[in-house]
């Protein structure tokens, strides 16, 4: 998982409010992050080793399906990568639209 707490994007011209917007959501998703606790870190981990399968999740670290879902729910771990996806998507779209310059 990639720490993108120190990263700030920059731009100027027609893509200054979008990387102003980005580096908000950046901001929030490392606030998000950081509130995560040491056994929400773990199964999230897990969960991405495990190709985004609570079933193989729990699996591995011996717990039920549903403690898996809930420490996703309550870490809000899919509003995060949500919010990861969309910075990824947008980043490729500008970088799209400059090499089409």
């Amino acid at each position: 998982e990639t720490d993108y707490s120190n990263i700030m994007i920059w731009a100027q011209g027609e893509n200054e409010h979008t990387a102003m917007l980005l580096n908000s959501i950046i901001s929030l998703c490392s606030a998000l992050k950081s509130k995560w606790t040491s056994r929400q870190k773990e199964i999230i981990s897990c969960y991405l080793e495990s190709d985004k399968n609570q079933y193989t999740t729990a699996e591995k670290l011996g717990i039920n399906q549903t403690s898996v879902h809930r420490a996703l729910d309550l870490s809000k771990y899919y509003t995060y990568q949500n919010a990861i996806d969309i910075v990824k998507s947008t980043l490729r779209e500008i970088k799209r639209n400059d090499d089409d310059v």
